[in-house]
């Protein structure tokens, strides 16, 4: 992010950096290297606002068998047992909300769908 911010000139601060470490956790350090010298070198979309989006778009240009997470509606959150996918990097809600979970050896959280939750409200017994 270091390198990041002093190409585009955007300071990027402790929360950014620590999102952009969840979001992007599984690639390797030189391949985020490579593909951050390849976005901001590519004509076509090295001056939009660098995402973590563009990084992988990059690794995946640069070697097409490399697999990614599932797409955004296309499974199951490998973290939170039920919730779908919703994001382009294999999360779900639960994971926007709740990036503790993320981290190594973290236990996460059992959350009751809001379907569930809503079938008790109200009651009593």
């Amino acid at each position: 992010m270091t390198i990041a911010s002093t190409l585009d000139g955007i300071r990027r601060d402790a929360d950014t950096v620590r999102a952009w470490q969840l979001v992007l956790n599984d690639v390797a350090y030189q391949a985020g290297l490579d593909a951050l010298r390849n976005h901001f070198a590519d004509p076509n979309h090295g001056t939009e606002f660098l995402k973590p989006a563009h990084i992988t778009a990059q690794i995946v240009a640069a070697a097409p068998s490399v697999q990614l997470p599932p797409r955004a509606g296309t499974g199951e959150c490998t973290v939170h047992a039920g919730y779908p996918v919703i994001t382009a990097d294999g999360r779900c809600d639960q994971c926007r909300r709740h990036p503790e979970d993320l981290l190594p050896d973290a236990a996460p959280v059992e959350y009751v769908h809001f379907d569930a939750a809503a079938m008790t409200a109200g009651r009593t017994a």
